[in-house]
């Protein structure tokens, strides 16, 4: 699979033998096709919040469907953030992975995150939990993706490097579930 022209972040031109890889490699195929995510409108705790779009759209979760994952929190509201939860299907080939995909406002959502710029990687940033938060594991961050929101993925599989890494391919199946466009249709 060739990666289209203006497309950043994590792409395989081939299939990899990694699961949770291959899971980024599958939702390559949405890349291209923009899916318009409604705003979160009175569900927002702030007014301020109403134009946040909602990671759980249906079309999204049907896409998430034809890979093999389903979604086991609808959009969860807090402050200044939208997620969407998602688990592998535990018969499937990506068993027992987990993570959330939304947005937040300003990555302030997450205090006690140490982020430096030298955490950039494949296009995302990943934000490294302090001791505050060190059960939180790693948040991948693609700064002002939609309208000045940023968008955010969290992976189960987290607590090491290997949990930072995986929240970046959690981000990039999320970007590529809603089109893969540097700017998120509305």
């Amino acid at each position: 699979m060739l990666q289209p022209e203006g497309h950043t972040g994590l792409w395989f031109e081939t299939e990899p033998a990694d699961p949770l890889e291959k899971l980024v490699y599958e939702s390559q195929r949405f890349v291209g096709q923009p899916v318009a995510l409604e705003p979160i409108g009175d569900r927002a705790l702030l007014p301020q919040w109403e134009d946040m779009p909602d990671p759980c759209n249906p079309e999204v979760l049907r896409r998430m469907g034809e890979l093999g994952v389903e979604v086991i929190v609808d959009t969860e509201v807090g402050t200044g953030l939208t997620l969407c939860g998602f688990l592998s299907d535990s018969e499937g080939v990506f068993s027992s992975f987990g993570f959330e995909f939304g947005f937040v406002n300003d990555r302030s959502v997450y205090k006690g995150f140490q982020i430096s710029p030298s955490d950039y990687r494949d296009g995302f940033l990943t934000a490294v939990p302090s001791d505050l938060f060190s059960s939180l594991g790693c948040v991948a961050i693609l700064d002002e993706a939609f309208h000045g929101y940023s968008a955010v993925a969290t992976s189960s599989m987290a607590g090491d490097e290997g949990g930072c890494i995986n929240s970046m391919r959690a981000l990039q199946v999320g970007v590529n579930l809603t089109g893969g466009n540097d700017e998120f249709e509305v």
